[in-house]
């Protein structure tokens, strides 16, 4: 027994340093995981503050996150806790969530800690020098501390993306990908907030004065990239000095009419539309927005000789949200305009009012003169401004394209550019096309749903359902001007109402490498008429959407198997469109 003392006094105290190390490293960790959860909701936090355009609230709330990131580094630094990262197979876990807390407290200071930076030059309160005028110096001078986050955010996802996981906990697996799929969405937004900064100040005059085409759209009429042209202008910027000239009615454009379309999209595109866009009210069938654009500077330049620097596009639904944020205004004649009256003003009350088409565009005039120099004067919340345009682009109301190949290059990655999306992966997409010659789509209202129905090795069949709503009650007494059927009028006859009821183009988009199954509306087989647009195929197809009634069109696909998150667009009306297109796997059928 004496001789074996030795050994179990030896073992007794590896056992005791073990267990104490263990224990060691449990409270350790647990306080890493605290310190570290505070910081998650610390970084939220951050975030919002951001987004409010609050930046010395986000400041504060900086320093509570880098205190927090600080302590959990500390905890995960001492010498227990880099002992046992060091060992071989069980050093596994204490080394994750050690580069865990490190990551974290990277993303704290250099990324965190520049992007209030940034948000602090961004205040929407600095952006705006007065009337008319946006800040181009502050977009110039926040675009440094944007790349050093982004910097920042590819080094910590380089440095997770080499840690060994291999026989760590779930929870700690589950922790370094639920911080590395952050990062990556981070990385995703700061390339977008990047590449704005850049192009901005040149399209807002930073480098010599700009001039682009105002096309403003009409919901009540529906087009592939939104509504028909109803108003257009020239918009000057120089140096984020903003004016609007030349202010008029489409119908001061419509005597130039084409033979053929004025640019060459090639053969798919012709196929859809090539006999149809050789006028100003026909250019923007397509939802590609870069197609309208060129098409309208194309027809601008043959008609004035005068060559601009890109086209911007809205509509009435826009200046809602604009007006929203800057107050009411109203027009010579004392009527007011708001936030809530202006759409069901210009897109449906107008018509009641005013019979005579003349007399109708210089109302129409009236107001847009009115409402767009109350909202450059960039009175009311400025962050009410900029939350207006986001959303306005993420609806695709607010569009833009640049005659710079550069320039437009970097839009068509953007929300705002308007582009069809490219390239593999489940897709659904609807666009509406007034096929009536009336202004009965302010009444219209869009239902997408993109469901899988099973998979196979190689495929899937997925099913898109689109339903219209026609809200015209029947037999409404509404102006022949708005509810009139022209496809059916015959020479010499009154255009017919036919009770309210709607006849529009549908086109339906799908995956690349898609094959129609089979279609149906409301239930009866159909036919579509199937072409390709941008790489996808597209079927169209004539509805009527009876008043007070639905119209249901479901289309069966076979698709390449490609799981994921649908990417899914629709034309922006008056009405907001609901869309139903979760993401989904395979495995999950």
């Amino acid at each position: 027994m004496r001789r074996w003392k030795p050994v179990v006094v030896t073992l007794a105290v590896v056992v005791g340093v073990v267990v104490l190390g263990g224990v060691w490293l449990a409270v350790r960790s647990q306080q890493a995981a605290d310190a570290l959860t505070s910081a998650r909701d610390g970084v939220t936090g951050v975030r919002e503050a951001l987004t409010d355009g609050d930046p010395g609230a986000a400041a504060a709330r900086l320093a509570v996150v880098q205190a927090d990131t600080a302590r959990a580094v500390s905890v995960t630094s001492d010498p227990v806790f880099t002992l046992a990262g060091a060992l071989p197979w069980v050093g596994r876990t204490p080394k994750a969530v050690t580069a865990v807390a490190a990551s974290a407290d990277d993303l704290a200071t250099n990324v965190l800690s520049p992007l209030v930076d940034a948000g602090t030059t961004l205040d929407p309160q600095t952006l705006r020098l007065g009337a008319r005028q946006i800040n181009v110096a502050a977009l110039e001078s926040a675009l440094p501390s944007v790349e050093q986050a982004s910097a920042g955010v590819d080094a910590a996802l380089s440095d997770l993306s080499s840690l060994d996981l291999g026989g760590t906990p779930p929870q700690v697996q589950d922790a370094v990908t639920s911080l590395s799929d952050e990062l990556a969405d981070l990385d995703t937004q700061l390339a977008s907030i990047g590449s704005a900064l850049r192009i901005l100040p040149p399209m807002l005059g930073a480098d010599g004065p700009r001039q682009y085409l105002l096309a403003i759209q009409s919901n009540n009429e529906a087009r592939g990239t939104g509504g028909f042209l109803g108003t257009y202008g020239v918009l000057k910027l120089d140096e984020g000095a903003i004016t609007i000239e030349r202010l008029a009615p489409r119908s001061f454009l419509d005597s130039q009419v084409y033979d053929t379309p004025p640019l060459d999209f090639g053969p798919d595109y012709a196929a859809l539309y090539g006999d149809q866009v050789g006028s100003w009210s026909s250019a923007n069938l397509s939802p590609h927005y870069p197609y309208a654009a060129r098409l309208w500077l194309k027809m601008w330049q043959d008609r004035f000789g005068e060559r601009l620097d890109g086209v911007v596009t809205t509509d009435p639904v826009a200046t809602s949200y604009l007006l929203d944020a800057t107050g009411p205004t109203e027009l010579a004649d004392g009527r007011p305009i708001t936030g809530d009256t202006f759409v069901e003003l210009t897109e449906s009350t107008v018509y009641a009012l005013i019979d005579d088409d003349v007399e109708r565009d210089q109302y129409l005039q009236q107001i847009a003169r009115a409402t767009l120099s109350h909202v450059l004067r960039f009175v009311g919340s400025p962050q009410g401004m900029v939350d207006a345009l986001a959303r306005a682009s993420g609806e695709r109301r607010l569009l833009v394209y640049s005659a710079d190949r550069a320039e437009e290059g970097q839009l068509a990655d953007m929300a705002v550019g308007g582009t069809l999306p490219e390239g593999p992966g489940p897709v659904a997409g609807l666009t509406i096309i007034n096929a009536s010659g009336n202004k009965a789509d302010y009444y219209l209202g869009q239902n997408l749903a993109y469901a899988l129905r099973s998979c196979g090795d190689q495929t899937q069949q997925t099913r898109i359902t689109v339903r219209l709503d026609n809200g015209i009650p029947r037999n409404a007494d509404l102006p022949g001007y708005v509810i009139g059927r022209v496809d059916l009028a015959r020479p010499g006859q009154p255009v017919p109402t036919k009770g309210g009821d709607q006849r529009v183009f549908v086109q339906v988009y799908a995956a690349e490498g898609a094959a129609l199954e089979q279609v149906r509306v409301n239930g009866r087989p159909v036919t579509a008429e199937q072409g390709t647009e941008r790489g996808r195929p597209v079927y169209r197809l004539p509805v009527v959407i009876p008043a007070a009634g639905s119209t249901t069109v479901r289309l069966d696909l076979l698709e390449p198997r490609a799981e994921g998150v649908p990417r899914t667009w629709t034309t922006p009306l008056v009405k907001p469109a609901t869309v139903s297109a979760d993401p989904f796997v395979c495995a999950d059928v």
